[in-house]
């Protein structure tokens, strides 16, 4: 990038890095592993929940403005869970798997204790506040069991508030003959198989193991069996030799923004047909992690970076970062709305889509 900028919007930009450290740092509090669940007992209100958090963080009573910081962004995030959420939702009512193993995997209930801290939903960016980032929290008010799939003792798959929460509005905008790239425990093809406006389910799934788990013990509860069709394959070679005309697709093939940004990257070259709707589960943490490789590219220009320091990657975000300095390296920023347009959602997924 070239930087030709005024005094004074240099000193906003100098705002937009800082917010992105903000916004690191508080991200990883918030995925803390809070093993001290006793600790959050009794915290029965938002306010005495975040008090215990300020606590668990060791954050001191007299670091004001860290404690400022975290009543800004933390604690408008945070909700009890509803007490009736998992009874209410179609999949929990519905799908009621028995425990179930099979060689390393095991489909199993695990619970949510009560007052445990839990990650809500997708995340909430203020494009007005330098792009800051809130991430919902929330808490069980009872303990609450929810299905997991693990692989060698390790979680590998589940059904959680979080990705109830963050797969409904794609579920929300199904429509027609739907794709989906990633089986898991088939919560997203449970809920669109519902809707009458969907026609067909078609999932590719490559574990050869996962669909035989999922065909045995999950798939017997659904509705529409009718609409479900299973193919065993990798994702990225269906899409790219598929030639069946698909309404809707989604992929969910991540765990998480840092695994799945390079997969989203991939995907977004493969779209095809303008008359499909694309879904990407998490898209919003996926764009916001490209917007922080844009930012380092940004802070790197001030230092004078030069090409040299782009050619060697350490990570997947790291090779992310190189291409998109080449590909942002001919952009001249003369004011501050110019940086701040370059790191819309728009101009982001118009930046991912050019990675070729």
């Amino acid at each position: 990038m070239k930087i030709n900028l005024s005094k004074k919007d240099l000193e906003k930009t100098y705002h937009l890095l800082d917010t992105k450290e903000i916004n690191i740092s508080i991200a990883d509090l918030l995925f803390s592993t809070f093993e001290e669940i006793d600790f959050f007992n009794n915290s029965k209100t938002a306010d005495q929940f975040f008090d215990r958090l300020l606590k668990f963080w060791d954050v001191p009573g007299d670091a004001k403005e860290d404690i400022d910081l975290l009543k800004k962004v933390v604690k408008p995030a945070i909700s009890p869970l509803k007490a009736d959420f998992f009874e209410r939702n179609s999949y929990y009512k519905t799908v009621k798997p028995a425990p179930f193993k099979h060689g390393e995997y095991e489909l199993k209930y695990m619970s949510f204790k009560a007052y445990q801290p839990l990650p809500l939903d997708e995340i909430i960016v203020d494009e007005n506040d330098y792009y800051l980032e809130r991430s919902p929290l929330s808490y069980c008010l009872k303990e609450e069991q929810y299905l997991a799939l693990s692989h060698k003792d390790e979680v590998w798959m589940s059904i959680t508030p979080n990705e109830i929460n963050t797969m409904q509005p794609y579920i929300d905008v199904a429509k027609g003959d739907v794709l989906v790239l990633g089986l898991g425990l088939g919560y997203y093809p449970f809920m669109v198989s519902l809707k009458d406006g969907v026609k067909s389910v078609t999932i590719i799934e490559m574990d050869k193991t996962i669909i035989d788990i999922f065909k045995k013990n999950i798939l017997p509860f659904f509705p529409h069996k009718e609409k479900i069709h299973i193919v065993e394959a990798d994702a990225f070679n269906y899409l790219k030799n598929n030639k069946n005309e698909y309404t809707t697709v989604f992929a969910d093939l991540w765990h998480n923004p840092v695994d799945g940004l390079p997969l989203y990257i991939k995907l977004k070259q493969l779209e095809k047909s303008s008359h499909t709707i694309y879904q990407y589960w998490l898209e919003k943490s996926l764009i916001a992690l490209g917007r922080r490789c844009l930012l380092t590219i940004y802070e790197e220009a001030l230092e004078n970076y030069k090409d040299k320091d782009y050619l060697k990657a350490q990570n997947q975000i790291d090779s992310i970062i190189n291409r998109l300095y080449f590909k942002t390296k001919n952009i001249t920023i003369n004011t501050y709305d110019d940086i701040f347009n370059l790191l819309s959602d728009r101009s982001i997924k118009q930046l991912i889509k050019s990675l070729i």
